[in-house]
């Protein structure tokens, strides 16, 4: 059965089943919580022997203990509702934090095809304002309507007990109460579904804003985002009012029906009375039993809000946690102790979303350990989805990559990236210190490799002459930092891993010509042993390579050197042209 067919109970049989380790102090919680709704029951019995003999008898010692059996019992109460409360929070604050962190988790296993479609505020949201929406409805269920239902049920008994007459009438006005929830129940449930759609609309609207302001700024969009805001503000605020307005019409109904309860229970009980068939005692202890009645209905009722939100919450956090493709399946694959270097693709092909619109096509190639390979070609060629396939972002549609001689899909991918180094075009930079941002490539390196990565890419004077220097914050993304300060430090963090396999995917994309030429030169010096995959629209970058591959539409349309393809006068040598404005008489060894 998909979560979208799964019914409320189902989801609520799920979540309980995450309180399994806690079953004992949640036993316990419940226990003291029963005993609690035992301790008043007694009181409205004492009350009536006060009415009935202590008074009439003028009976100053009976009357007295009464009144201190009633004050021990009401401070029993209230010691067990403080010890009830807090075992029983403890355990849903736990399981909401195993939540969390299993969520966390599994968002860190799904593959990069599931973030393809979804929207990571929405997924943000999940994490933040879901479980905390379970928490409320978990503690609710445990903390309030275990208890009330007891209180229900031992207040039932009592009433009959006390005058049967009296409970028979009541019985005929109780069903009031079931029936106006049954028939406001699915409105209620709708007003909470809509509400927490909004709520989460908003949060995504407002996380995508705060992540966008550059571009917003850059394009003067502000008050077209000021309209899209105000407008998802609107809709939370209308839902809340129709979710609020319903609540109180909903509880106004329940108050009034309460109220009539009552009247009809004096009005009886008054004849009853006035018959000579019950005492005005009887009809005291009574009436304060009736709030064993509608107490817990009013709890139940008035929990019904966070019910129903918990539930809705419930939804999205049981489809993430119970994915099972896409996931990077880790577990019992091979590792690989060291790499030498050697990538095969052998005839593979893959797509995104379509057969129709295929990203690589038919691409076959062998490259050898310690062999310098670059990808050259149009915007949308394939170029960076053949180093996503290497890293395992994505499963081949056809064929299969394999890796010193081994079969992507059988390697523990999360070891196998441990000894690839990566640096993009958008490069992401925490939000601490350069030190951090440069541990992240390897987290017990020492300051002597930190030191020399800096240096190998040429970001260590940089580093020394801004203040703080290793310990300076890079801001938000690395807001504080330039373009290519930040592509420095991303190679530096890579460099730190000492990999056997290194991906350049536009690494000198933000540099200006001087930065360029230096990264440059570290590249190259840092291709001794390694293998590299250099992906660059930059075609000055690429000219040393061992060999060139020229993608065209995801297929690799030509390959070698810088001089037999410009030789060859195909499309690489039409790239040149384009780029440096050659002519194809002129030699292939010139330098723009």
């Amino acid at each position: 059965m998909s979560d979208g067919e799964l019914s409320n109970l189902r989801l609520l049989r799920w979540y309980v089943g995450k309180f399994r380790g806690d079953f004992a102090r949640i036993t316990v919680g419940v226990l003291i919580s029963l005993a609690q709704s035992a301790t008043i029951i007694p009181i409205p019995l004492i009350l009536r022997h006060v009415i009935d003999v202590s008074i009439p008898t003028r009976d100053t010692a009976d009357l007295a203990r009464c009144i201190s059996m009633a004050i021990v019992l009401y401070g029993l109460n209230a010691w067990m509702s403080f010890h009830a409360m807090s075992l029983t929070l403890r355990a849903t604050k736990r399981v909401t934090e195993k939540l969390r962190a299993r969520l966390c988790m599994q968002l860190q296993q799904i593959s990069l095809r599931f973030y393809d479609k979804e929207k990571a505020s929405e997924l943000h949201s999940s994490v933040v304002l879901d479980t905390e929406r379970i928490d409320i409805m978990g503690n609710a269920i445990i903390s309030h309507l275990m208890a009330s239902l007891v209180m229900f049920v031992l207040g039932c008994c009592l009433l009959a007990y006390v005058n049967l007459k009296l409970f028979v009438v009541m019985l005929f006005v109780l069903p009031l109460y079931i029936v106006a929830h049954h028939f406001n129940k699915r409105r209620m449930r709708e007003v909470h579904q809509k509400f927490h759609e909004g709520m989460k609309g908003m949060s995504s609207l407002v996380n995508d804003l705060l992540h966008t302001i550059r571009l917003v700024k850059t394009f003067a969009r502000e008050e077209h985002e000021q309209v899209r805001a105000e407008r998802q503000f609107q809709t939370v605020t209308e839902r809340a009012l129709a979710m609020t307005i319903f609540s109180s019409y909903y509880g106004a109904l329940m108050n009034f029906l309460s109220n009539m309860m009552t009247l009809t229970v004096y009005f009886v009980g008054g004849m009853l009375i006035i018959r000579n068939s019950m005492t005005l005692g009887d009809l005291i202890a009574f009436t304060g039993m009736i709030a064993f009645l509608v107490t817990p209905i009013n709890v139940v009722m008035g929990n019904i809000s966070n019910l129903f939100q918990g539930l809705a919450s419930l939804r999205p956090v049981h489809r993430l946690l119970t994915l099972n493709d896409p996931l990077e399946i880790n577990e019992g694959k091979e590792e690989i102790p060291a790499l030498r270097g050697a990538v095969e693709f052998d005839h593979v092909s893959f797509y995104y979303d379509s057969p129709q619109r295929m990203a690589l096509s038919n691409v076959d190639i062998n490259i050898r350990p310690g062999q310098t390979i670059a990808l050259v070609g149009e915007s949308g060629a394939g170029k960076s989805t053949f180093a996503s396939l290497l890293l395992g972002f994505y499963e081949p549609t056809a064929g299969s990559i394999r890796i010193d001689g081994r079969d992507l899909r059988d390697l523990n991918l999360r070891k196998l990236r441990e000894m690839i180094g990566v640096v993009s075009q958008d490069n992401v930079m925490l939000n601490t210190s350069i030190r951090d941002n440069l541990l992240y490539g390897k987290l017990k390196a020492t300051d002597d490799e930190l030191e020399q990565a800096a240096r190998d890419a040429y970001a260590y004077d940089f580093i020394h002459a801004i203040p703080d220097g290793m310990d300076a914050i890079v801001g938000d993304r690395g807001v504080r930092l330039s373009g290519g300060q930040r592509q420095r430090l991303a190679i530096a963090r890579a460099l730190l891993k000492d990999p056997q396999i290194l991906i350049f995917d536009e690494a000198t994309s933000a540099l200006d010509s001087e930065s360029e030429a230096q990264i440059q030169k570290a590249i190259e010096r840092l291709q001794s042993n390694r293998t590299c995959i250099i992906i660059a629209h930059r075609l000055s970058t690429v000219m040393s390579a061992d060999k060139i591959l020229v993608f065209h539409d995801g297929t690799i349309v030509e390959s070698g050197t810088h001089g037999e393809l410009v030789e060859h006068g195909g499309e690489y040598s039409r790239l040149c042209d384009r780029q440096f404005g050659w002519k194809r008489h002129q030699k292939h060894s010139e330098f723009p």
